[in-house]
């Protein structure tokens, strides 16, 4: 229809080729006359989108004598079933019930407990300038203001680094001095986000979706680069976004690169990103959490030798987090059976952390580690196990990094496929494959997975 495809030629000047390829070029058209167009959408997100975003500007859609052409939309068989019969409409289904639930701050994390390197002190005297606005504004103004910025204050802020640096800290730290002038706060991470936009979306409550999200003084949005691959959530966040930043509301996006660096973002998104200032968060060197643990166990009232107390950093490694909770365990333990501080030997603590020391173990195993653990057992290289041969000796040792990837990781399906360059549904399907075959007792492969797994138990530590 030539009056559609000029129509989708306007929307991509607007749009852009990826959106309204995505959006609009993949509805499929059903019939259509002088003055209506049918078309089908794949869900009823895709139809939402339409009608938000499309329908206004269907006025200037006309046909060859000036009239204006009717767009009827709705999902696969929809069309069809309509007009096959005209059968008694059933009760209709039940909608789920809607609610948004958000992960509360951490009251031990601000400013006052961050443990930070010299390299973060330009970062933590611009965040603390953020104090110095809030203070003259209420000073200034009798009732509680309007949370505004400075016009010169720079939004976004971008933080990125390493897991466990201390990125989730500071952006809570914030959150936590904002509530203290009783703003509205809300930390969410990238998953959080998502989850409650499906949720919307399968509700049929959007609205209530963005008033919650559009009316929020400051926005903390943790693991900004798991909305990667997520076109519909990355669509929302984009006019999220775009409305907290007009009415000069405070963003804050954490994620583990720099926003340059992160892949499957759409461009627009990261151009936003990059809109107000990015700082890269330190964690401590080994030397500069020596002081800091001893200082905490001396909280307990516990004293604690360097010698424990850096067996204690180089196990729990992974984050902060888990060396304070190694810690605490540790003090409470030793209240059930105490001990002098000479008695508290690494081997000791070794003893009495054990099941926590397993536990860190998996969750600091890397997919790297098992691709080359996997690739090692089948006296294979990495890059034949990566390679595309469809030879059988590279791909069940493909096939079984992927289900150990999936097993031992719990990594979503498209992050497994990214590193294999493989596409989701492929990492799927290996997976299955894999699990019934183990089901089924192949002694081979059975023999392959013990063999990588206690390769991956005896792996050097990264410390």
């Amino acid at each position: 229809m030539k009056q559609w495809e000029q129509f989708l030629d306007e929307q991509e000047k607007v749009f852009g080729e990826d959106t309204t390829t995505h959006w609009l070029r993949s509805l499929q058209i059903l019939s259509f006359d002088a003055c209506n167009l049918f078309l089908e959408a794949k869900d009823s997100f895709h139809i939402l989108w339409f009608e938000e975003h499309i329908r206004p500007k269907l006025k200037n859609l006309i046909n060859n004598n000036r009239s204006p052409i009717k767009v009827h939309i709705g999902l696969k068989g929809q069309h069809a079933e309509k007009k096959k019969s005209k059968k008694k409409k059933q009760p209709a289904t039940p909608l789920p019930n809607f609610s948004l639930s958000f992960e509360k701050l951490d009251p031990n994390f601000s400013f006052e407990n961050f443990s930070s390197t010299l390299k973060n002190e330009p970062l933590l005297l611009f965040l603390k300038t953020l104090e110095t606005h809030l203070k003259e504004q209420k000073k200034n103004q009798k009732k509680k203001p309007a949370f505004s910025l400075p016009s010169d204050f720079p939004n976004p802020i971008y933080l990125y680094g390493d897991k466990g640096a201390g990125k989730t800290h500071l952006a809570m730290a914030i959150g936590k001095l904002l509530t203290l002038y009783n703003y509205k706060v809300l930390y969410a991470n990238g998953e959080t986000f998502c989850d409650h936009f499906i949720k919307a979306i399968r509700a049929e409550n959007i609205k209530t979706f963005r008033k919650e999200y559009r009316e929020a003084d400051l926005l903390i949005l943790d693991d900004a680069h798991l909305l990667q691959k997520k076109a519909a959530t990355q669509e929302e966040f984009f006019h999220t976004f775009n409305t907290l930043h007009s009415n000069n509301k405070l963003l804050i996006l954490c994620s583990n690169s720099i926003p340059h660096q992160l892949t499957h973002i759409e461009e627009r998104l990261i151009s936003r990103f990059q809109w107000g200032i990015s700082f890269r968060v330190e964690g401590l060197s080994k030397k500069e959490l020596l002081p800091v643990i001893k200082k905490r166990a001396s909280a307990f009232h516990f004293a604690l030798s360097d010698s424990a107390a850096l067996f204690l950093i180089d196990t729990f490694s992974s984050s902060p987090k888990a060396l304070i909770h190694a810690l605490q365990t540790l003090v409470f333990r030793l209240e059930m059976e105490p001990k002098k501080a000479a008695q508290i030997t690494p081997s000791y603590i070794q003893k009495t952390l054990h099941d926590l020391i397993e536990q860190e173990e998996k969750s600091s195993l890397t997919l790297e580690e098992i691709i080359s653990s996997v690739a090692s057992c089948y006296d294979l290289s990495i890059e034949d196990l990566l390679k595309k041969s469809q030879s059988r000796n590279f791909v069940q040792p493909r096939k079984l990094a992927m289900y150990l990837c999936r097993e031992l990781l719990k990594l979503p399906y498209m992050t497994i496929g990214d590193a294999f360059h493989k596409d989701h549904s492929t990492v799927i399907t290996a997976c299955r494959s894999i699990k019934k075959l183990l089901q089924q007792g192949n002694s081979s492969l059975i023999q392959a997975k013990i063999a990588v797994e206690k390769k991956l138990q005896t792996r050097p530590q990264n410390i």
